[in-house]
């Protein structure tokens, strides 16, 4: 069947007083004929609030994932094809991996890519979402709902700190210069780093590194790896190609010479 036209994606930025934990909305709709979409999905470096309210994506090439209606999508360590059909009315709350399993008391490690939503809060939560007829109206949902739980200040801490430096700086400064002045051993450090967001710090640095590279190229509509080297932390070809295909299973060549609108609907990238 001939695709007569693409899902649509909405990105909406938080609000001040929950930017603490929320980096930012996303919304996929569908209304059209049904169809099927499948591209891949590129590991990121947050943790996603899903909200399904019609038809929900399937995992390709994974037979024991299976997608809920409700759930977290944690950071996957390498990427994997999504496939979407029919009516879709997605709303996803990416937030900070850190604050997220802090508040939530999730333990990330040695977890699977979707977490089931068992907290009550939080499935009572995806029923008023439901009940919303805008995107506004969710994320001010969403927003009530955070503010009314936490009434107290959130105060981050060492793990959030090196968190926010690593997607903030990662292209400019080295992971060991980050951490420098965290006072906490190394061994300490990188177990309760992993404990907080699943993955280590190695590989959230990579990931957050390649992802907003390529979100770089895009806006910037040219792909110019020169410049890339001299800006980045990257010191040589080899090294950036090779965080590249670990992530995204293709050269920087062939992403950009692939990537779709749908690879950058189902992956965030603005």
């Amino acid at each position: 069947m001939e695709i007569t036209s693409l899902p649509k994606a909405t990105f909406y930025q938080p609000d001040n007083d929950i930017k603490w934990i929320v980096r930012k909305f996303e919304t996929i709709k569908h209304d059209g004929p049904s169809q099927i979409f499948s591209d891949k999905f590129i590991p990121r470096p947050d943790i996603a609030l899903v909200f399904n309210f019609k038809n929900i994506p399937q995992v390709l090439m994974q037979d024991d994932l299976k997608l809920k209606p409700f759930f977290i999508a944690t950071i996957p360590v390498k990427h994997f094809v999504l496939s979407i059909s029919g009516q879709i009315d997605s709303f996803i709350v990416v937030c900070k991996a850190t604050v997220f399993s802090k508040i939530f008391k999730i333990n990330m490690a040695n977890t699977i890519p979707i977490i089931d939503i068992r907290d009550k809060n939080l499935q009572e939560l995806g029923q008023i979402i439901l009940q919303q007829k805008s995107d506004a109206e969710r994320i001010q949902c969403f927003s009530d709902f955070i503010n009314g739980l936490f009434d107290a200040e959130y105060k981050p801490d060492n793990i959030d700190n090196v968190y926010d430096r690593i997607l903030g700086n990662s292209t400019i400064i080295p992971l060991q210069e980050m951490i420098e002045d965290v006072f906490q051993s190394k061994s300490s450090l990188q177990r309760n780093f992993l404990k907080r967001t699943g993955v280590s710090m190695k590989k959230m640095t990579r990931i957050a590194r390649v992802h907003f590279l390529i979100e770089s190229i895009l806006k910037k509509k040219q792909i110019s790896f020169k410049n890339l080297f001299s800006e980045s932390v990257y010191y040589d070809q080899s090294h950036f190609v090779r965080d590249f295909k670990e992530l995204t299973g293709m050269s920087p060549r062939q992403f950009f010479r692939e990537n779709t609108e749908l690879q950058k609907m189902i992956s965030g990238l603005e």
